[in-house]
């Protein structure tokens, strides 16, 4: 059914290929609902990047084999020393990265060179994404938790993991971001309806629902409910989430907030960026950039050129841009399903 509503020009050469596969016992062509006998019973994972299965894979300690269509002749030396960076973060003077759909955690220095393996968060295993992103405080990194649902830190100094939390405790704390104001560190939900937020000086959490609720409350795709995009700005803490046309104003200092309900009901956001008094965000199907004024209410929409052209992911997603940037006299757009960055200058 995916193939036929998705890439129907496929459809034909996939059940030739399926006819083939079973016709000569290649494998099995399992077509039970439950997919844990399957993933207990495999040796390993072989397939595309794009899809949950990893994960699970991964969190079982089983090999994943990964194909990468880029690739049409045999890889070179070089090629098989690429990696995937999904999160950097300068910290004591180096850079620090951690991979996609790979639990290793490298430093390097500032010029690239000098690269070390620091180690692998505990909680998961090697083949998978345990932390999407990371950030830096004094001379530690924090993670944001995503199949673990464990918060951790890492000591640059000692090179050690330490969790944040006691681990027993039956609380869903799947999260994609992390921000840090001070000594607060805070963790951005995923699949849940908290913000949490642990004071590393004192170790106290503190768990904010009402807002993420009010957030999320004009949602239109409950597939897709996580915190997507945030920016800070002083003591705020900025998020939006698709699919809604609302966007959370967080204080970090005395945990008061405001949601505010920008443009039309249909409308809906996936990346911000502030311009004081302006606030910056990105239209998730068509890509239009909007500008609203926070003091006048003003809004000024930015259509985009005719040659950008966005798409729906296979898992039924619109995401015209990924992130937006304030580049000072431009605002930047980083593509996600879409064919290309925008640059918008803000004085013409």
């Amino acid at each position: 059914a995916t193939i036929k509503s998705l890439r129907p020009h496929l459809a034909k050469q996939y059940e030739e290929l399926k006819a083939y596969f079973c016709e000569e016992e290649i494998g099995v062509l399992d077509h039970t609902p439950d997919i844990t006998p399957v993933i207990a019973y495999s040796d390993a994972y072989m397939g595309d990047g794009g899809t949950s299965l990893i994960n699970l894979f991964g969190a079982a300690g089983k090999p994943i084999f990964l194909f990468n269509n880029a690739f049409y002749k045999e890889s070179d030396n070089s090629s098989r020393k690429r990696l995937s960076i999904q999160a950097l973060a300068e910290c004591g003077g180096r850079y620090w990265v951690t991979l996609w759909n790979c639990n290793a955690l490298f430093s390097m220095k500032q010029d690239f060179t000098d690269v070390h393996l620091e180690g692998r968060t505990p909680g998961a295993g090697k083949w998978c994404t345990p932390y999407p992103s990371m950030e830096n405080m004094d001379n530690f990194l924090f993670f944001a938790p995503n199949i673990t649902g464990m918060p951790i830190g890492f000591d640059t100094v000692r090179k050690n993991f330490y969790p944040l939390l006691d681990q027993r405790l039956q609380m869903d704390m799947r999260c994609w971001q992390v921000a840090v104001y001070k000594s607060k560190i805070f963790y951005l939900p995923q699949a849940n309806n908290m913000l949490m937020e642990c004071d590393i000086r004192t170790g106290a959490w503190n768990y904010d629902t009402e807002c993420i609720v009010s957030l999320k409350k004009g949602n239109r795709d409950l597939h897709f409910e996580d915190v997507y995009a945030y920016e800070v700005s002083g003591q705020f803490l900025w998020m939006t989430t698709t699919y809604s046309n609302r966007i959370l104003k967080y204080n970090m200092e005395s945990g008061a907030w405001t949601v505010y309900d920008i443009g039309e009901e249909d409308n809906s956001y996936s990346g911000i960026a502030l311009d004081d008094p302006y606030v910056w965000l990105a239209e998730t199907k068509r890509g239009t950039l909007v500008r609203w004024n926070r003091l006048t209410g003003e809004i000024t929409c930015f259509e985009m050129p005719e040659e950008f052209q966005t798409w729906q992911h296979i898992s039924g997603r619109s995401l015209a841009h990924a992130k937006i940037f304030n580049m000072g006299h431009s605002v930047i757009t980083v593509p996600a399903f879409s064919n290309g960055m925008v640059k918008v200058n803000k004085d013409t």
